[in-house]
């Protein structure tokens, strides 16, 4: 007697969970205006102003999208300062790659460029990849 399994088994990897069907993104609003306009009545076809809106729908919804990432990344950027800014007025030392020694400092401030991490002295700026220890003065 054959077996369902095989056949459950392909069809349920396909479907997607509860959760990710709540979540609709700028592909599945534009594969539904597209679809909209490919199965339309040739006698009766859409409105100039129902497209002009869904169009604004469509773009407004990329824009808040596009919002979204850059504050989560903004965030991020800030949640990185703020985990570094406990180090401000404490002495660092760093491995100096151009004299081949250890130099230390007091850090003064906390910067970032391009994602990373840099803490600011005197007339210094180390990445915070580079610090061997943090102390108090």
């Amino acid at each position: 007697m054959p077996t369902v399994n095989n056949v459950q088994g392909s069809y349920y990897q396909n479907v997607r969970t509860h959760e990710q069907k709540e979540i609709m993104g700028k592909e599945d609003f534009l594969k539904i205006l597209i679809a909209q306009l490919r199965h339309q009545d040739p006698l009766q076809p859409m409105e100039d102003k129902e497209f002009i809106g869904q169009m604004t729908q469509f773009s407004s919804l990329e824009q808040m999208m596009n919002l979204n990432e850059a504050f989560l990344k903004f965030a991020d950027s800030q949640n990185g300062l703020n985990a570094h800014a406990s180090t401000i007025g404490k002495e660092i030392s760093w491995f100096d790659p151009e004299i081949n020694d250890l130099k230390s400092g007091l850090v003064t401030g906390v910067t970032t460029k391009e994602g990373s991490v840099f803490y600011i002295g005197d007339g210094w700026k180390v990445p915070i990849e580079q610090v061997s220890s943090i102390r108090q003065p």
